[in-house]
């Protein structure tokens, strides 16, 4: 079997503007509002701040938060993240959500 090597690339500030709809599509102010309050609801310590947007070679999207986390999540994963962890752990329950909603 032959592993793939996944690489990310950060977006560029050019692209920052298209980078939510290319990833969340036409959802991606509900997916902003989600991000925001469930960083709110399970990181204490999270106070917003500058998110870099990043592209992996197989074509997904995902964020890096502005610092590392201390997350107690709804999986009962409780723990400190870094700063890409935290990230891409959102984005996956923001898919999860949007899926389950249809959109």
């Amino acid at each position: 079997m032959e592993t793939i090597e996944i690489t990310a690339r950060y977006i560029s500030e050019n692209a920052r503007m298209n980078f939510m709809p290319a990833a969340f599509r036409g959802a991606f102010f509900s997916a902003d509002h989600f991000i925001q309050s469930f960083l709110n609801r399970y990181a204490k310590d999270y106070q917003g701040g500058y998110w870099e947007y990043l592209q992996a070679s197989n074509g997904a999207f995902f964020m890096e938060a502005p610092q590392p986390l201390w997350l107690s999540l709804p999986n009962y994963f409780e723990g400190e993240c870094s700063a890409r962890e935290v990230g891409i752990i959102v984005c996956l329950y923001a898919y999860r959500l949007l899926l389950r909603a249809g959109i």
